[in-house]
């Protein structure tokens, strides 16, 4: 099956661990398609959940060590189609990318698998994982198909984290991440051998922006209440 890799043409953790683990899985990457940094106008976060790191090596230092295409464009270009024709891309996975448009999706057989850090479709959007502790939603990953909405689509599996008394932010970010890159090698392998149903999330609630500064000041009482409840 022809796999291509939706990244970001800069250092970025996300891109470099799921091609690596990808790859050392034994997958045949087709190509990795990288956007060009856009600086975009958000407000800044004034809590930070997640453990600061540096990737070890740029995206495409390890596709030329494996002799995969790798391609520079915007994500939701004419250019980014025809090389998702051109190549016959049967299966799509996002490892770094904005809101895919609906000509970008349809240009893969199969669909473009997204690890979303939220259990869908109760948790969408930006900051998941703030938004579930602040509302107290349980904390889990949505492996999914993308269709034109953000963060519905088609649901492919959903997997819940185990939380633990003494659980920081980082803690909690970091079986996240981890839970992200089992399912991403599992559902992967269940596309490849069909082996996979599918649950189609037609209605859903308004989906999370980023949060507010002043929320996020309650933020570590509201994880405190959080812990207290298991």
């Amino acid at each position: 099956m022809n796999i291509a890799i939706f990244s970001y043409d800069f250092l970025h953790m996300k891109s470099q661990t799921f091609l690596s683990n990808l790859i050392l899985k034994g997958y045949r990457i087709k190509c990795v398609i990288a956007a060009p940094r856009v600086e975009l106008n958000m407000s800044k976060s004034i809590k930070r959940i997640k453990v600061k790191k540096q990737p070890f090596l740029e995206t495409k230092e390890i596709c030329d060590r494996f002799g995969i295409d790798y391609f520079v464009c915007p994500h939701n270009s004419e250019t980014c189609k025809n090389i998702l024709l051109r190549e016959n891309i049967e299966l799509g996975i996002v490892a770094g990318a904005r809101i895919l448009s609906d000509f970008i999706i349809d240009s893969v057989k199969i669909g473009i698998l997204n690890l979303h850090p939220g259990i869908i479709p109760d948790v969408r959007g930006l900051d998941a994982i703030k938004w579930a502790v602040y509302n107290g939603q349980e904390l889990g990953v949505t492996a999914h198909f993308i269709d034109k909405k953000i963060d519905v689509g088609k649901i492919i599996d959903i997997k819940k984290i185990k939380i633990e008394r003494d659980d920081s932010w980082y803690d909690i970010s970091q079986k996240m991440e981890e839970l992200e890159i089992r399912m991403l090698i599992e559902n992967v392998e269940n596309v490849l051998n069909g082996t996979f149903s599918l649950k189609e999330i037609k209605d859903a609630d308004n989906y999370n922006t980023l949060m507010d500064n002043k929320k996020e000041l309650m933020l570590d009482k509201k994880l405190d209440q959080y812990l207290r409840r298991i």
